[in-house]
């Protein structure tokens, strides 16, 4: 049949279109034919291995074995030219066992002052042998006095002020080094 109407057919006769159960057959098919490629089978999805979160990273630490046991500070590492010359200036306050250890370049009699300095510090002198030799206690903040003591050292470990007298940090106490060198 031929329509001879200027408006195109907007239903398909009942020749041309499948039968509710032909499309209804075809989608089953369609579906079941996609499932496996989409993951769809009839396996549950495996639960994902749980992830352990990443370990903390150690904290570089100087421990003095004195005469009261272990004493540990946590400090961070002045390890260069430019976090030497800066130190603990502008620092406003300082928690007990904490601190900062300057690795000098050589072993030598070593000199610091308090230039910028807020906090009043002990400054620890250690040799190379990982010995305490001398201790500079509560230097004055904000002063050019050079400060020092009379033997070579080649570590400078300083804390909150008081604290070497404290936990009983003098020469000859032993030192060691975790997760700085």
């Amino acid at each position: 049949m031929v329509s001879l109407s200027p408006f195109p057919r907007t239903r398909p006769t009942s020749t041309e279109a499948p039968s509710l159960a032909a499309r209804i057959l075809l989608r089953v098919v369609l579906v079941a034919s996609l499932s496996p490629a989409l993951g769809c089978d009839d396996k549950p999805a495996p639960h994902p291995e749980p992830v352990a979160a990443p370990a903390p990273k150690p904290r570089p630490t100087v421990i003095f074995e004195t005469a009261k046991g272990p004493v540990p500070v946590v400090v961070d590492v002045a390890d260069t030219d430019a976090k030497r010359t800066r130190g603990l200036m502008y620092v406003e306050s300082l928690e007990r066992g904490r601190g900062m250890v300057f690795l000098m370049p050589s072993e030598r009699i070593q000199t610091f002052w308090m230039k910028n300095t807020l906090i009043p510090l002990d400054m620890i002198f250690v040799d190379s042998k990982m010995k305490v030799v001398g201790v500079v206690a509560q230097a004055e903040p904000r002063t050019l006095v050079p400060r020092s003591v009379d033997l070579p050292s080649r570590y400078v470990v300083e804390v909150k002020g008081g604290y070497a007298a404290e936990v009983g940090i003098t020469a000859g106490v032993a030192v060691r080094f975790e997760h700085i060198l």
